[in-house]
C-alpha cells in the first residue's frame, strides 16, 4: 500500500504548465480527463459501427428519419460534459449545493481540452484486452479520487446533521453522482449517430443492476467510510465487525480508524482488480483465441 500512497501523492501534485498559473490541476486530472474522452469516442464509434452493420443487413430499407446526423463537435463536447457533471447536478440539487463548475471554469476547460485533443486524433484504438487490462490500474486511481475524495464531502460537510450523519445519504449520493451522467447519455441516446431519442437506459433494463460501474460506487464509498469512520454509523459497524471476529474476547474491541490516504489506496487497489477482472471477462477469451491461432500466415503469389 505504501507504493500506492506514494503514487497518489506524486500524481495529485499540481502539474506544469498548470502550476505556473496557480491552477489546481494535477497529473491524474489530466490523464483521467483524457481517458474519459477516449472512452466516450470509443463508445461513439462502437455504436456507429453497430448501426452501420444493422443498416447493411437491412439493405438500404432504413427510413429517412433514421439517417445519420452530420458530426458535431459541440454535440460531442456537450455529451462529455453531461457524463462529467450530470450526476453532480442532480446530487447538488438534492442537497441544495452549488455544482463545482459554477464557481470555477478550470475543470470544465480541462475536460473540454481533453475532449478536443481526442477528437482531433485521426483514429483511436478499439477496446481490447491488451489495452483495457493495463488501464485498469489507471481507472482504479481515478475512480478512487471520485468516490473517496470528491463525493463523500458533499454529504459529510453538509450543514444539516440529518444528512451529514446519514449513511443512506452518503451511499445514495455516491450512486447518483457517479452514474447520473452516463444515465442521461443512455436515456437520450446521445451516442446514437442517427440523433437523440428517449430510450430505456441499460442501467434499468434486466440485469442492469449487475453492471460493475453502477454498484461499485456505493460499495467503494461505503468501504472508505467504514475504514475512516466518516460517520458514527461506520465507526460502530467497524467495532461490531471486530467484536464479531474476536468472539473469544470478553471485552469488545474498539476499531481504530484508518488514515484516509491508506483507505483510499485500498479502494484504488480493489477497483483496479475489479476492472482488470472485467477486462478479462470482456476481452480475455478473444485475446486467448488470437494468441493460440498465432500470427496470420501470408501466402506468396505464384505465377
Amino acid at each position: 500500500m505504501d507504493i500506492v500512497q506514494k503514487t497518489f501523492t506524486s500524481v495529485l501534485a499540481p502539474a506544469p504548465p498548470f502550476s505556473w498559473f496557480d491552477l489546481p490541476i494535477s497529473t491524474i486530472d489530466v490523464v483521467g480527463a483524457l481517458r474519459l474522452a477516449l472512452v466516450m469516442r470509443q463508445l461513439k464509434e462502437m455504436v456507429a459501427a453497430a448501426q452501420a452493420r444493422q443498416s447493411a443487413e437491412l439493405k438500404g430499407s432504413q427510413p429517412a428519419s433514421a439517417r445519420w446526423e452530420e458530426p458535431s463537435y459541440v454535440k460531442d463536447m456537450f455529451m462529455l460534459l453531461t457524463v462529467v457533471y450530470g450526476g453532480e447536478i442532480v446530487s447538488s440539487s438534492l442537497l441544495g449545493l452549488i455544482p463545482s463548475f459554477i464557481p470555477s471554469p478550470v475543470y470544465t476547460g480541462l475536460f473540454l481540452g481533453a475532449g478536443t485533443v481526442i477528437a482531433l486524433l485521426p483514429t483511436v484504438p478499439t477496446p481490447s484486452f491488451s489495452i483495457e487490462l493495463p488501464l485498469a490500474l489507471l481507472d482504479g486511481f481515478t475512480r478512487a479520487l471520485l468516490l473517496c475524495n470528491f463525493i463523500p464531502p458533499l454529504v459529510l460537510k453538509h450543514s444539516n446533521p440529518a444528512i451529514s450523519t446519514s449513511p443512506w445519504s452518503l451511499l445514495l449520493i455516491s450512486l447518483i453522482t457517479a452514474n447520473g451522467g452516463f444515465f442521461f447519455v443512455n436515456l437520450f441516446s446521445m451516442l446514437n449517430p442517427t440523433g437523440w431519442s428517449v430510450a430505456t437506459p441499460p442501467e434499468v433494463s434486466r440485469y442492469g443492476w449487475t453492471t460493475l460501474d453502477l454498484w461499485i460506487a456505493p460499495v467503494i464509498t461505503g468501504l472508505y467510510s467504514f475504514w475512516t469512520h466518516a460517520q458514527p454509523f461506520w465507526a460502530e459497524a467497524h467495532a461490531a465487525v471486530l467484536g464479531y471476529v474476536n468472539t473469544g474476547d470478553e471485552v469488545l474491541l474498539k476499531a481504530l480508524a484508518v488514515e484516509p490516504e491508506v483507505a483510499r489506496a485500498r479502494c484504488a487497489v480493489i477497483m483496479a482488480i475489479l476492472f482488470a477482472g472485467r477486462a478479462v471477462n470482456n476481452f480475455g477469451y478473444a485475446w486467448w483465441k488470437q494468441v493460440k491461432a498465432g500470427p496470420p500466415v501470408i501466402k506468396e503469389k505464384t505465377q
